[in-house]
């Protein structure tokens, strides 16, 4: 094990900042790999640091930085935002190294020091000096569970500058998005374990599960879907911090980190879960591309499971173009049309599932603004790993897909045109309203873009009449909390479509006094009525097509002074609705009341 000195330059002296080490195979720990963010502010001149540089870009920037190893090798990446300039510093523990960085050559080495007897804190120390000129820096980076705190150090002929920066650890957006079970490639004590883990009423977690991992503004969430899948559990988190929630009217403290695996491709996420009575358990998730290996712990009983990756709900579903929400689309469709093409005609995208197997279709009616629909399955997969040759608009192409996940997910497209170069990429960046689809294709004088908004369809299956079939007690309960009584009588729903807006009619006996009739709304809008005359309710509805079909509203009520005094309130609700061809199922959620009915199909 072979001991250094950084030694930093101050101007007149010599200062030892500290003793480390290169450290020997085999003994690098996993807490200094992953993926991190700055977060705003620090101390120091940030800025001016970045200036000394001559960075392209402004180092006080929002910037994340990884440490990653690939094929054997060590790595340390800078990624800057609103650019696409990549600075990337392989790197071997005590090793002199050199790097060409646009006009300069940059010498540096890397130190390791470790925390004995203390896996979750390391700090890397680097030093570099610019060949035949200077500038001299050096960096300090100390490693915990929740991120890095980094301390820039630059000096030359003229000045010295100093800078400190916080960073959060990333789950990277590789490894966030949906994933489903396999239950043919679960342990078969899997069932045990899934048994006496902590869920709401009315869900199991050993049937047909999936697991989501997203990101909603500084929190991820780790979502479970039960069996069935309205049950859903939701642990938001901020990596390597304690949180706290409340399931079943029972407080669960738990903890989620993440490292880096052994490939560059690979992350595992560990989460620990102690409700406050009850079996306390371990959760490993090891995530690749293709999915992920999950383990579950309760004492000394493990388990194991399988989830593919998957698309979410919400990209499922049928889309129609928005000719008032495009820009520059007729320019960029120009090059793919052929005699007989349409230009009016209508395009609407289809994304659903195979149910014969774990593939996707996009149906693409009118495509290229022609009167030619297409199919396309499709896989998920690495940049072009699975794909698709067809001809499309007489012209052959080798098309692939693949996913990324993060606060705003994306579905990627590559089309590869066989014949010639009219080549072309698409993204798809899908809400509760529709899709939004990026175009880009390269061209003689530089790259062409265009953007195409697709509103969100409510799906066929919903259309129609339904009565109510029973009342349960939970739902009585329900009716009542909420001030609407009238819900505890025959309720005849409907659902249906005028003039491109949606509508759910309510029906009552006769000489029932109605709250409201009609709830007029359009997917992903958020909409508001006043109900009886006193007070408004502010709410959205999200349609969701897979495996199954669901209606999901959120109901908020919104109070002013003159009416907080003067009416009872509830608050806010929600509902999920779970359709099949012969009716459909409603859970209703408030506060921690859960109750379902049941209506059955008329028409």
């Amino acid at each position: 094990m072979e001991y250094h000195e950084i030694l930093l330059w101050t101007g007149s002296f010599v200062l030892v900042v500290a003793s480390v080490f290169a450290a020997e195979p085999g003994t690098i720990p996993s807490i200094i790999m992953g993926d991190f963010e700055s977060l705003p502010g620090g101390r120091g001149n940030i800025a001016e640091f970045g200036k000394a540089l001559r960075l392209p870009t402004g180092l006080s920037d929002r910037n994340v930085v990884r440490f990653f190893k690939n094929n054997g090798s060590y790595y340390h990446q800078f990624v800057f935002e609103n650019t696409t300039f990549v600075l990337t510093f392989p790197f071997g523990f005590g090793e002199l190294r050199t790097l060409h960085a646009q006009d300069k050559i940059i010498d540096y080495t890397y130190y390791l020091e470790i925390t004995p007897n203390d896996p979750n804190k390391a700090t890397i120390f680097a030093r570099y000096a610019e060949r035949d000129g200077w500038m001299s820096f050096t960096v300090e980076a100390v490693f915990s569970k929740g991120g890095m705190t980094v301390t820039y150090t630059h000096s030359d002929v003229l000045d010295n500058i100093m800078a400190r920066r916080s960073y959060r650890r990333l789950i990277p957006k590789t490894a966030l998005g949906y994933y489903e079970n396999e239950q043919s490639k679960q342990s078969s004590n899997f069932k045990q374990i899934g048994l006496k883990l902590l869920t709401p009423i009315g869900g199991s977690s050993s049937g047909n599960n999936k697991v989501y991992l997203g990101q909603s503004g500084k929190y991820y969430i780790l979502k479970y879907l039960l069996d069935p899948e309205t049950v859903q559990i939701e642990y938001p988190f901020i990596v390597g911090e304690v949180q706290r929630r409340t399931i079943n009217s029972q407080q669960v403290e738990y903890v989620v980190d993440v490292e880096k695996g052994e490939s560059i491709n690979t992350t595992i996420v560990r989460g620990q879960f102690s409700p406050a009575t009850g079996d306390r358990w371990l959760w490993t998730a090891v995530i690749d591309r293709q999915g992920i290996n999950a383990t579950y712990r309760i004492g000394s009983v493990e388990a194991t499971r399988k989830y593919r990756r998957a698309l979410p709900l919400h990209f499922f579903g049928t889309f129609v173009a928005s000719s008032q929400e495009d820009q520059n689309f007729g320019a960029f469709n120009s090059v793919y049309h052929g005699p007989g093409v349409k230009m009016d005609a209508s395009t609407a995208l289809t994304f659903r599932k195979n149910p014969q197997n774990s593939s996707y279709e996009l149906q693409v009616k009118n495509a290229f603004g022609s009167d030619e629909s297409m199919v396309v399955p499709f896989q998920l997969a690495d940049f072009g790993d699975a794909s698709t040759e067809m001809t499309i608009a007489s012209q052959p192409y080798k098309i692939s897909f693949y996913y990324e996940g993060g606060e705003k997910p994306v579905l990627f497209g590559e089309y590869q045109n066989l014949a010639n170069e009219n080549s072309f990429t698409s993204n798809y960046t899908f809400d509760g309203r529709g899709v939004m689809v990026g175009y880009r294709r390269e061209t003689t004088t530089g790259p062409m873009t265009a953007k195409r908004f697709f509103r969100r369809q409510l799906p066929l299956i919903i259309y129609g009449k339904y009565e109510s079939v029973m009342n349960s007690k939970d739902f009585s309960n329900f009716a009542l909390g909420i001030y609407f009584p009238e819900l505890l009588t025959k309720t005849i729903m409907e659902y249906y479509e005028n003039n491109g807006t949606y509508f759910q009619k309510f029906s009552y006996p006769a000489n029932v006094n109605t709250t409201f009739h009609e709830v007029p709304f359009t997917l992903g809008e958020r909409y508001q009525q006043q109900v009886k005359g006193r007070w408004v309710m502010e709410y959205t509805y999200l349609a969701y097509e897979g495996d199954r079909t669901q209606l999901r509203t959120v109901f908020v009520e919104k109070r002013t002074a003159a009416t907080l005094k003067s009416t009872p309130s509830w608050g806010e609700f929600a509902v999920t609705r779970d359709f099949t061809q012969e009716g459909y199922t409603s859970t209703y959620t408030y506060g921690n009341v859960t109750a379902q009915r049941t209506y059955r199909r008329l028409v």
